[in-house]
């Protein structure tokens, strides 16, 4: 029954952050990080496909956070996503200027688990 009670908790946290990430994004658009990683032309994707994609991230795409973001203040969540065959990492933040931000959006370096799926 606890680990039942943890998961219920833990989708509802997922669920209140991707609602207000989604919220911030939908009326500021998502900020990708210029990464060498994350060049949407070289993975045959364009703004607006990336754009779909994290729009519809739900909480069975969760993987694992809030962690502290080593480099800035604040949290970051990681999920994960099938695009196209291909396991896509998923890095996700809202920042203090309470942009919707992506810090990594690739395919996936190693397998992703999927605690609430």
């Amino acid at each position: 029954m606890i680990y039942n009670n943890k998961l219920t908790k833990k989708k509802t946290e997922v669920n209140a952050f991707l609602r207000e990430f989604k919220n911030i994004a939908t009326k500021r658009g998502i900020e990708l990080i210029d990464r060498d990683k994350n060049k949407l032309a070289r993975l045959g994707l364009t703004k607006l496909d990336f754009h779909n994609e994290v729009l519809s991230l739900t909480y069975k795409n969760y993987c694992r956070g809030p962690e502290p973001d080593k480099d800035f203040p604040g949290e970051i969540w990681i999920f994960g996503k099938n695009i196209d065959y291909d396991e896509y990492y998923i890095k996700l933040k809202i920042s203090k200027e309470k942009r919707a931000v992506c810090l990594s959006f690739h395919p996936a370096e190693h397998s992703i688990h999927y605690p609430l799926n």
